[in-house]
């Protein structure tokens, strides 16, 4: 989980510690991660004071682990393959801490596309309708994202990512099961106003 953006649209205050029925957006999305997996979600951080934000919104949750971003690169790569070197699994799941809406379900039904997507894709990504995908709500390789490390620069974008992977596999969101709201978990949260927006949703 990335947890090493500086919020800026946000305000004042980290996203990650913002409180939808009485549970910040980082304990929603680590609940959601540990209820599919037996490993300890990963949390990516670029300082200290970041860290130290993020614990206090995690409440009794402590199985799980910390890591730093990746100083040879910014934005999203950065936390991707600062996470890297904390795993030994093929898969990881990538996610950001700001979608308070990640579905348990939708993570294990993105899971079950693995096998049958190809015999080892790069990359799973949902898709919109317009083609539009959802990096932050994916499924990477390990050893794939490593290899084309060195073809990226410090400030490529997860789309660059994309491009360099050579057998990346996308999955409509359309084509998800209703009772698996794909579509509503792979919402994220960048200002106030989408954050009272979405409160409202889940909380109605």
């Amino acid at each position: 989980m990335l947890a090493g953006g500086r919020s800026r649209r946000f305000g004042e205050t980290n996203k990650a510690v913002a409180v939808v029925n009485e549970t910040t957006f980082v304990e929603r999305v680590v609940q959601a991660v540990s209820s599919v997996t037996d490993n300890p979600p990963i949390i990516a951080v670029d300082t200290a004071d970041q860290r130290a934000t993020v614990e206090t919104g995690l409440g009794s949750v402590d199985d799980l682990v910390f890591t730093s971003d990746a100083p040879s690169f910014q934005g999203p790569l950065s936390g991707l393959y600062g996470s890297l070197s904390a795993i030994d699994e093929q898969w990881l799941f990538l996610t950001g801490c700001d979608m308070p809406r990640l579905s348990a379900e939708a993570i294990e039904w993105l899971a079950s596309r693995l096998p049958t997507a190809r015999a080892s894709p790069d990359a799973l990504v949902p898709v919109h309708a317009d083609g539009e995908p959802e990096p932050l709500h994916a499924f990477y390789r390990r050893d794939a994202v490593a290899d084309v490390r060195s073809e990226l620069l410090p400030d490529a974008s997860l789309r660059a990512l994309h491009d360099a992977l050579p057998e990346l596999e996308t999955v409509p969101i359309s084509t998800a099961p209703s009772d698996v709201s794909l579509g509503t978990s792979v919402e994220n949260v960048n200002t106030k106003r989408e954050y009272h927006r979405i409160r409202r949703k889940i909380e109605r």
